[in-house]
């Protein structure tokens, strides 16, 4: 007898259940499991391939009038920004043309119509027809008919790893079996584990009040140690802030996790009593409810719609949401590379080093432009603009104050990426009031002293690839950092203080030549970008002693990330 870890779904009834088995205790390590009231939906989160992935095991109800109710119910389960592999016994066909035989072959399927809406909107692929076509396995026979009911749909990046989709014939002399066909697929994928990607915060904990309240407190506490303020000092301050936000995020998922366990237990006592009065039957489906709003709070999905402005108590606004955050979080990925002899390389480790190699190298070699160049530069583009005086001047050469550092803050985009230490923007707004003196202090040693914390050198190098240009040479590849927010915040201030000195805004922009070239000049107006900067090799270049100022950044999807110091 075999020694396996399992998960299984609470059910109260025989004729239903779902599970998963774990023969390899290493994707085990790391998964979590949830379930549906029914017993009849479970799901699986792990690492397949360094992506975040959930796998949907299902056993739709035979009664063919419950089964869009049913996959309606299974969109709760796809609420978060993650792969989907969905898997099971669905109890219909999407296609009566392919999956059917005999009676009923080329009918209507419109008992699958949710099932239809979930696979396009996801756009899952059918993993038996992916590597068969055309040609018919049933999973269930009987006489002259027989059916594919039992599939496997992945997604698109999956398609390369798909393996096998074999419908496993069971010897005769086994007793006792379904009168289903067991359908055997396997994927060739890495090891499981956690995904490459940098930590992050989790955006969630910012919108929860209990989450708000136990971080505060924390936070304050971590504040009230601080003695004498330096770099280091907000280093170790950033890494324990790192610990609190993290110890929030568990227990505001066991919170939310002991709610679903204690409503699906109350179901569950019901139904096995029976639902007979109508009382009863309307506390069963109030807990239903419930469970399902809890499903919906400890997904991303409701954050992103109210980010996106839509009514979050749609399951269609929650699922157009999830799929924004689903492409947001999915970066292409270079297969190849070619070497500086012109040969080209497939290794995934030879591929990664030759762009980081280059684009190191690239990061360590001093600006081409000197201070007094770039000086020169600068007093010829603004010359004949009107000049201010000097009083109007005074406060570029004084510190930075607290609702400077405030509104610098709140004009970042609280979703966009942040620096490689993961702490999000909205974390510094949401935590002002505890923050704002310690952070305007370090700002100013930054500004006025140029002392920084070892952590504003981290930045990520994130390549743009140039239109219609081969991805496998760095050449055709543009490097756009991402810095932490605090070291933003400090070159926001540096970029709004230059509006005193050149009242017209100016854009600019990386040319080919890498020289700073004038793009436009607006009237001015709240909405122009504020800031003239410089460049030279790179979207984030020397200004004065370090200080990084962003140019016009240009929004695409990255196709691969990378580490490194930034200056």
């Amino acid at each position: 007898m075999w020694q396996v870890d399992a998960f299984f779904s609470l059910t109260h009834a025989t004729s239903r259940g779902v599970g998963v088995i774990f023969m390899n205790n290493r994707l085990r390590r790391g998964a979590h499991c949830r379930f549906d009231t029914d017993g009849r939906v479970i799901a699986l989160d792990l690492s397949l391939d360094g992506k975040r992935t959930r796998i949907l095991n299902v056993y739709a109800p035979v009664t063919r009038t419950l089964a869009n109710e049913f996959y309606r119910g299974v969109r709760s389960f796809m609420l978060e920004p993650l792969q989907y592999i969905l898997l099971g016994d669905f109890n219909c066909v999407l296609d009566t043309s392919r999956d059917i035989r005999g009676p009923g072959q080329g009918g209507c399927n419109y008992l699958a119509r949710e099932l239809g809406n979930i696979v396009a909107d996801w756009e899952l692929i059918d993993a038996w027809v992916t590597l068969h076509g055309d040609a018919f396995s049933a999973t269930r026979a009987s006489g002259i008919y027989g059916s594919r009911l039992d599939r496997v749909y992945v997604p698109e990046v999956f398609r390369e790893a798909l393996v096998t989709c074999v419908v496993v014939q069971v010897p005769s002399y086994c007793l006792n079996v379904s009168d289903r066909k067991p359908l055997l697929f396997s994927m060739q994928v890495c090891n499981g584990g956690r995904s490459p990607r940098s930590w992050r915060m989790d955006p969630t904990i910012l919108y929860d009040e209990e989450c708000i309240k136990y971080m505060g407190t924390e936070v304050a506490a971590s504040v009230a140690e601080v003695d004498v303020l330096d770099p280091a000092t907000w280093d170790r301050l950033k890494k324990r802030w790192r610990l609190i936000s993290e110890e929030a995020g568990k227990e505001r998922h066991a919170r939310i996790t002991s709610r679903m366990n204690e409503t699906l237990r109350r179901i569950q006592i019901v139904e096995r009593r029976g639902t007979s009065t109508q009382a009863m039957r309307d506390y069963v489906d109030a807990q239903r409810k419930v469970y399902s709003n809890l499903l919906h709070k400890r997904a991303q999905a409701s954050r992103i719609a109210e980010e996106l402005q839509l009514p979050n108590d749609e399951l269609g606004n929650l699922a157009f949401a999830v799929r924004v955050g689903t492409r947001r979080n999915q970066p292409q990925r270079i297969l190849t590379a070619q070497r500086e002899n012109g040969s080209i390389t497939t290794e995934p480790v030879e591929v990664r080093n030759t762009f980081r190699t280059h684009f190191e190298r690239l990061f360590a070699q001093e600006a081409q432009l000197d201070d007094d160049d770039f000086e020169y530069r600068f007093l010829s583009f603004c010359d004949g603009l009107p000049k201010l005086r000097d009083e109007d001047t005074e406060r570029l050469h004084s510190p930075a104050t607290k609702d400077e550092v405030s509104q610098a803050l709140k004009a970042m985009n609280a979703r966009s990426a942040p620096g490689p230490d993961g702490i999000l923007t909205a974390f510094y707004v949401c935590f002002f009031e505890i923050l704002g003196d310690l952070l305007t202090d370090v700002v100013n040693i930054f500004i006025t002293e140029g002392k920084k914390p070892l952590s504003f050198r981290d930045g990520r190098v994130v390549l743009l690839l140039k239109e219609g240009m081969d991805r496998r040479k760095w050449l055709f590849s543009k490097p756009a950092t991402a810095s932490p927010q605090r070291l933003r915040a400090a070159a926001s201030l540096l970029a709004f203080g230059t509006v005193l000195l050149c009242p017209l805004a100016v854009k600019c922009y990386i040319s080919e030549k890498k020289e700073t070239t004038p793009l436009n000049v607006g009237d001015g107006g709240d909405n122009d970008w504020k800031a003239l900067a410089r460049s030279a090799q790179r979207r984030f270049q020397r200004q004065g002693d370090g200080i990084l100022v962003e140019a016009n950044y240009q929004r695409r999807r990255p196709i691969e990330v990378f580490k490194c110091k930034v200056f």
